[in-house]
């Protein structure tokens, strides 16, 4: 196997683990347990316990993006639909992205959560112009609704409260429906 391969591997098992037991209830010999490596073997993939967890916070967000937002382009000529299934989803994918935001606010990962948070941005930036094309419309006029989408439902991830971001995404649904309408 290669390395790249062996890398993605371990940094997908390693996921698995911390999303289910926690950011803090996970040690370096249960990384290295998931990883099937003898204790400190993961020095030949990463220089650092902290840089695996960095890597696994990357992997989660991009888990969490190709299950919520890819497939909302897919049906977005249906926005209610659309909104349902990204809350339907979100559900699935909380404990997921529970961890990125453990990651995100520890201090320890600070740093170095900076490169791949830059990361996201742009992401969410390149998911407004294909919701623009897609709706075909002024990217200027939907960046702010994609955004408000995004960051309802991340909150819902995190909160698990409907009724906190209902509103926003009902914004979101009312501007979709309306740009398609005309």
């Amino acid at each position: 196997m290669e390395a790249i391969d062996r890398k993605k591997e371990i940094i997908n098992n390693c996921l698995e683990l911390l999303v289910e037991r926690g950011l803090t209830q996970t040690t370096t010999r249960d990384l290295s347990k998931a990883m099937k490596l003898k204790s400190g073997g993961m020095y030949y993939y990463f220089d650092s316990k902290d840089e695996l967890i960095i890597a696994c916070a990357e992997e989660a967000v991009i888990r969490v993006e190709n299950s919520l937002f890819v497939p909302a382009l897919k049906e977005l000529p249906q926005p209610k639909q659309m909104m349902e299934h990204l809350q339907t989803n979100a559900l699935a994918m909380a404990p997921t992205m529970k961890f990125f935001v453990s990651v995100c606010t520890d201090k320890r990962y600070a740093e170095g959560m900076k490169p791949v948070l830059e990361r996201v941005g742009k992401r969410y930036t390149q998911y407004a112009n294909r919701f623009a094309k897609a709706l075909h419309t002024d990217t200027k006029e939907i960046t702010p609704f994609v955004f408000m989408m995004i960051t309802a439902i991340s909150n819902y991830m995190v909160f698990g409260e409907a009724s906190f971001v209902s509103p926003q995404l009902r914004a979101v649904q009312i501007k979709f429906e309306r740009i398609l309408a005309d």
